[in-house]
């Protein structure tokens, strides 16, 4: 196998928002549950409180661990197949065979439009699969490369 590539480093400041834009919504939650239980029901306070708080919790936790999750994620893209590896304490290792592939999506949302980064997703006819964020510049050039070698292979098989 060939040199696996890395995700740009912009990516971590992509998800270090995003789970800072989770968690203010996480908290607006949760004051508004506390403030509900304190005014209707006085006596489930404390079981809101820790169960916000260790959702809260949890989300820090893995807010601390984004930097360690991208030392884990890499890709490669051939004429043969498409290798995604991701993953820090459950490490998933996926090869799809370019002759499976159905379609390559590309998408955008807010914070990776900000980032200048793309999503690239693969889809076969039994799951979907996807690389988190990419240059725009090398989406376009992954999309052209799978799509064509998707179609050559279907071609040698027909």
């Amino acid at each position: 196998m060939t040199q696996t590539k890395a995700l740009p480093k912009k990516i971590i400041s992509v998800w270090l928002v995003s789970k800072l834009i989770g968690l203010v919504i996480l908290l607006a939650i949760s004051g508004g549950a506390w403030y509900f239980s304190q005014r209707f029901w006085p006596i489930s306070t404390p079981y809101i409180l820790g169960i916000a708080a260790i959702i809260c919790a949890i989300y820090l936790i893995n807010l601390a661990l984004i930097p360690y999750y991208y030392r884990f994620w890499r890709y490669e893209i051939n004429n043969d197949f498409v290798f995604i590896q991701s993953g820090f304490f459950i490490r998933q290792q996926k090869t799809i065979p370019i002759n499976r592939i159905q379609n390559v999506d590309l998408e955008q949302g807010p914070l990776l439009q900000f980032a200048h980064l793309k999503e690239l997703k693969v889809v076969t006819a039994a799951d979907g699969f996807s690389i988190a964020g990419i240059t725009e510049d090398e989406a376009n050039t992954l999309r052209n490369q799978i799509v064509t070698a998707a179609r050559k292979a279907r071609e040698e098989n027909a």
